[in-house]
């Protein structure tokens, strides 16, 4: 069982880490780990809309043995289409970026009904680059650039 007071009182030796080394920017098998969909509103607040965000657990073993990590992660941000009712837009030229993440994963079949909670677990090949934070360019982000079908 855990002791929160013994836990405070430990003691360690040395200094911690102060950045996270990036999954390495390449293309890897990966697996989507989780989903989330957010609301977003530019800075001068104008604009507003809707982001699905993708958490990509990248499936290679050099990936892993460069970050240091059992389990590296990559996220890719998708800006959604919304008609005006707030459903997913299915017009021409619209939500493309979703279109090649469902294409992707096998789930872009106009005959069968799409779920977002259908993505969890799927596989596709991920191609990861690198982000730096914009407050403190020392500190870089891995994101999902593009995804394709491992086939």
């Amino acid at each position: 069982m855990f002791d929160a007071d013994s836990f405070l009182n430990s003691a360690v030796t040395g200094s911690n880490s102060t950045k996270v080394v990036p999954c390495p920017m390449g293309e890897f098998p990966g697996v989507i780990d989780k989903i989330a969909a957010r609301q977003w509103q530019s800075g001068d607040g104008t604009k507003t809309g809707v982001a699905l965000d993708v958490t990509w657990a990248i499936e290679d073993d050099e990936a892993k043995a460069t970050t240091g990590r059992d389990v590296v992660t990559a996220r890719q941000g998708i800006m959604l289409d919304l008609t005006p009712d707030g459903a997913i837009d299915m017009g021409e030229g619209k939500n493309v970026a979703l279109g090649r993440l469902r294409a992707a994963t096998g789930l872009n079949d106009p005959s069968v009904e799409f779920s977002f909670n259908q993505l969890p677990g799927r596989m596709a090949k991920v191609k990861v680059g690198h982000r730096p934070d914009k407050n403190d360019p020392e500190i870089v982000y891995a994101q999902v650039d593009a995804v394709t079908s491992l086939g």
